[in-house]
């Protein structure tokens, strides 16, 4: 119970990430790293959500345009 007579008792329990401030990849890489038992340093998750990110847009890009490995580093430079 905090000082003003409110019950707090779980409150940070039942806010989801994205309530907690978090962006939407944020929350999701969050909660697979969570899965895994990988705890992050909240000044390293912005830096890891982004690198996620990333790593999906080239997949998307190479499987939507069919490169191979020679066209990939180009396809790249364009992305």
């Amino acid at each position: 119970m905090s000082a003003d007579g409110s019950d707090t008792a779980g409150a940070t329990e039942d806010r989801s990430p994205i309530d907690a401030g978090l962006t939407a990849t944020e929350a999701l890489v969050l909660d697979r790293l969570s899965e895994l038992g990988v705890q992050v340093h909240p000044e390293w998750l912005p830096a890891i959500a982004a690198t996620y990110e990333i790593n999906r847009q080239m997949a998307a890009l190479v499987l939507a345009e069919d490169l191979d490995e020679d066209d990939l580093p180009a396809a790249i430079f364009r992305a």
